[in-house]
């Protein structure tokens, strides 16, 4: 099973290329929702750099351990606690026209909703649904700079 992944936007200072890796999603007692997103550096081909210089055997172990450093991969945690969304479902402050609260908009989305976001169709799984919206929120948190 292949994992959920997508090229987000470059190093902002350097341009390199990235990908978000989903890393987890998980449901706290008072239901609100946490994603993990490792960001990767990566390619023009989308190979994890961290891998590329594993793997270089013209490198010397100094100079692994170096790139590992610069280009280890990130863990990002983001939570619906204490974030405020349109009615699309993007983030906007708490105090703009038309805030709710992130969780208040998940939980009010349809089976229907869902599938239409997703571009799904009854044949698809609720699997595929739900990794789509992982894919979708990994998008929009990359789309607002927080990843």
């Amino acid at each position: 099973m292949s994992t959920i992944q997508q090229p987000i936007a470059p190093q902002p200072l350097t341009g390199l290329n990235r990908l978000g890796v989903f890393a987890s999603f998980t449901i706290l007692a008072n239901r609100e929702m946490v994603q993990q997103t490792n960001i990767v550096y990566c390619d023009d081909q989308g190979v994890s750099l961290l891998e590329k210089a594993a793997a270089d055997e013209t490198l010397t172990e100094q100079q692994r351990q170096e790139l590992a450093t610069l280009y280890q991969t990130k863990l990002v945690t983001r939570t619906t606690e204490g974030a405020f969304v349109d009615a699309t479902g993007q983030v906007v402050a708490a105090d703009a026209e038309g805030a709710i609260p992130q969780l208040q908009f998940f939980r009010s989305l349809t089976f229907a909703q869902v599938m239409a976001m997703a571009g799904l169709t009854e044949e698809d799984s609720f699997a595929d649904g739900l990794y789509a919206l992982i894919s979708a929120e990994i998008s929009k948190i990359d789309g607002r700079g927080g990843l």
